[in-house]
């Protein structure tokens, strides 16, 4: 057993104590549920698309207990059942364009969220992300996980804005939270199969149905899910951009007696696509010949063009990715006695994501064997007491979370410091997240209500880095003394560093139903994101958490029967000590607390039902976030770094939105059949803010994204009694080509990462019961 698979194992040994830990809680639930003198049904969570239904009659659990969505303060986007299937949603990066103020960024397969220009800069396990995901309540650690298959899923709740409160746990942008269908006692099985250009194919089955007659219920889902590479290889390498997924989810339900049920799942992800294709920013014109032996720049590995979909790699070049992910999640609820509800969130989640270049050449990122790795496990447990006293309702909780992370590189250099297979980098990094907190809202009238919730969080990172090169300089002390810092008999030096942080988080909203319909609300939350260290750095340096205080106000509005239904709203949110990662070397980086900002903006979702067969849904959003105060960390000639305060925040465009047009038909005894075209735009935006920089080191401001337009169609006929349906789609039907993400490599070059050509397919689906 080689150092990796024993550091994994020691990884999970905090696992043997769990099943005596869950038993005790099924027990101790199950017997406050049967001593319970009343009980009160707890509300079903119910979900709807927002261009298919009435949303008045949503149920969401952004409050952690079933609440309408137009009665709460906060804003919110329900995607349901239907239209995740019909929209062909099934990863994060999909949510972009169907979520106002959500934005996606992939570099080299790692993806980023940004909702409300809040989001994470960097992609190294040091750094958290700022929007909050929760799959069945579990919160997922590793944003490598995030653009992976989401099965079975029953809705997605998208939560803007600082949730600090009940989501306390890095959701300064917000939260997106992922909801499986759970097991029923009614039998069926789904089966669908798809298929498409790029030699798409789709297969997914879904089975569900009684194993103890009112007791025990199961469901199991299961997809496999490939399509060739957008990005064709002149070289004669695999095409690059593919996709080749299997995914897996099993489900019991558990209910022994009236008020209880339990909920145990678990699910898989295994994804081995190749790497994704470079576009190279600047200096376009220097290809092919730049690639050409000497000292290549990582995008001579391979690039593409800016009006063909073609790569070039280098002589010799190999990029192999994988990412597995799974996990389990044990969900306990209880109706206790009076109005309360007790739950139990028991989540244990998994990854291990790889990136192997192997290559030629003389560039050292060229020679001999890269491989990548990441892997981290974590555990987490919340529970939740809800309830209703008098004219107060309210929830209080506790949280605690435990994760290990290894991210380590190996490179065989040929050079005698550590012999082939040398290790490059190895950093451990061990997180615990503990947390109380209490959210109430007081009923004064019944038209006027106060919200408010407190949370205190402590958090605490143990950082571990071994090095054979020095990055730097980086010092802890004054002195320029790296605490905790030692040299190996190898040669490789290691720093073992420690920190905590503490924050109290709350937030306060008040709410006036001006009709039934019709409800006003202002609210003012404070936000964190917890600190942590930067890789790479042999000192340990580490950067401090993030907060942010936003103030919020908006309306949710029903008018002429329910035919229009609207959602404004408008904040202002005030950003200080954001991480961000900066250069500070040739194909080096840093993450600081370097600069404050502010983000003011105005969100608006709509949708207007022309007919009974006709319909219209709008969402957008416009902001102005920029930095405030932010000096670049890497200086300029003239050796001053380069002044920002002013320039745009990354990867958050002025305006965004979009446009659907719905049509929905009843053929009688023939069935029926729905259509949707869709249009989203997004105005220009930056990857990073630096203007004299690039000018300097790349001849040229090459970090802008143009705005570009999106367009979709959808038709999907359905058989009698919905038994079978058939649906086409065409996705980004003008071929739009733009860069996804951007990637800088001083002294080297910079590069982008294109996004997905025009796709078509055709879906078959069969349900039986």
């Amino acid at each position: 057993m080689n150092k990796y698979e024993q550091s994994k194992c020691r990884k999970i040994g905090f696992l043997p104590g769990s099943p005596v830990l869950l038993a005790a809680l099924v027990a101790v639930l199950a017997l406050g549920t049967a001593s319970a003198q009343t009980s009160q049904p707890s509300t079903e969570s119910a979900s709807s698309g927002t261009g298919s239904a009435d949303l008045s009659e949503i149920v969401v659990s952004a409050k952690r207990a079933g609440v309408s969505v137009d009665k709460i303060p906060v804003a919110v986007t329900i995607l349901g059942a239907d239209e995740l299937q019909q929209l062909q949603i099934v990863t994060t990066e999909d949510l972009q364009g169907h979520v106002p103020s959500l934005q996606t960024d992939n570099a080299l397969g790692i993806p980023k969220v940004f909702i409300r220009g809040i989001g994470q800069t960097g992609t190294t396990i040091g750094q958290d992300g700022g929007v909050a995901q929760y799959v069945d309540g579990v919160y997922i650690n590793d944003s490598e996980a995030l653009y992976t298959q989401q099965l079975d899923i029953n809705r997605i709740e998208v939560l803007r804005g600082p949730q600090g409160t009940l989501f306390g746990k890095n959701a300064t942008g917000g939260t997106i939270q992922y909801y499986s269908n759970q097991p029923t006692f009614q039998p069926e099985v789904d089966v669908s199969l798809l298929g498409g250009n790029y030699d798409r194919f789709r297969t997914q089955v879904i089975a569900n149905g009684p194993i103890i007659d009112n007791e025990l219920a199961g469901r199991a889902a299961f997809s496999y899910d490939t399509h060739e590479g957008y990005t064709e290889d002149l070289a004669g390498g695999p095409n690059r951009d593919n996709l080749n997924s299997t995914a897996g989810r099993v489900s019991l339900l558990f209910t022994p007696i009236q008020d209880f049920k339990a909920v145990l799942s678990g699910d898989f992800d295994n994804d081995r696509s190749n790497g994704p294709s470079f576009l190279l920013l600047n200096n376009l014109s220097q290809f092919p010949t730049s690639c050409n032996g000497g000292l290549r720049p990582p995008a001579c590995q391979y690039y593409v063009t800016t009006d063909q979909r073609i790569t070039i790699t280098a002589p010799g070049f190999l990029e192999d990715t994988g990412t597995k992910v799974w996990g389990t999640s044990l969900n306990l609820d209880s109706t206790l006695a009076g109005d309360f509800h007790l739950k139990s969130i028991t989540g244990f989640r998994a990854i291990d994501w790889t990136q192997d270049n192997q290559a030629g050449g003389t560039y050292v990122y060229q020679i001999g064997s890269q491989p990548t790795r990441v892997l981290d496990h974590s555990l987490s447990q919340e529970f939740d007491l809800s309830g209703t006293v008098g004219r107060m309702d309210g929830v209080v909780g506790a949280f605690y979370s435990r994760s290990q992370a290894h991210n380590y590189s190996d490179v065989a250099f040929g050079v005698p410091f550590g012999g082939p297979g040398a290790e490059f980098y190895l950093v451990n990094l061990k997180t615990t997240s503990k947390a109380l907190f209490g959210d109430g809202t007081y009923h004064v009238t019944d038209r006027f209500r106060i919200d408010g919730g407190l949370r205190y969080t402590w958090d605490e990172k143990n950082d571990v880095q071994q090095n054979y090169l020095v990055f730097g300089p980086y010092t802890i002390d004054n002195n320029g003394v790296c605490t905790g810092q030692t040299k190996n008999p190898n040669g490789t030096t290691t720093a073992d560093n420690t920190a905590s942080w503490s924050q109290l988080t709350w937030r306060g909203a008040a709410e006036f139903d001006v009709t039934p319909g019709t409800m006003l609300y202002v609210s003012a939350t404070k936000g964190y994101k917890a600190g942590g260290f930067t890789d790479f750095s042999v000192c340990g340096q580490s950067f401090l958490p993030e907060e942010v205080l936003s103030y919020e106000a908006g309306i949710k509005g029903h008018y002429f029967g329910d035919r229009l239904t609207t959602r404004l709203d408008g904040y202002y949110m005030k950003y200080t000590d954001l991480q961000l990662v900066t250069e500070v070397g040739a194909n080096l980086e840093t993450t600081t607390n370097a600069a404050k900002a502010v983000i003011p903006g105005i969100e608006f979702e709509g949708t207007f039902k022309v007919t009974s067969a006709w319909s219209l849904d709008t969402h957008e959003a416009w902001t102005s976030a920029h930095y405030q105060d932010y000096v670049h960390a890497f200086p300029l000639g003239n050796g001053v770094g380069e002044q920002l305060g002013g320039t745009p925040l990354n990867d958050t465009p002025r305006f965004s939105g979009g446009v659907g047009l719905n049509w929905a038909t009843d053929l009688g005894s023939v069935g029926r059949m729905t259509a949707r075209a869709e249009t989203t735009f997004t105005t220009n935006y930056r990857f990073n803010p630096y203007t004299e920089f690039d000018v300097e080191h790349y001849g040229a401001i090459h970090d802008d994204q143009k705005g570009y337009v999106l367009a979709n169609f959808y038709l999907t006929y359905f058989a009698p009694g919905d038994r079978y349906s058939v649906a086409g789609f065409v996705k980004n039907a003008t071929n739009q080509f733009y860069s996804t993400s951007e990637l800088d490599q001083v002294g080297t070059g910079s590069m982008g990462f294109p996004n997905a050509p025009r796709t078509y397919g055709v879906e078959l689906r069969g349900k039986f019961r």
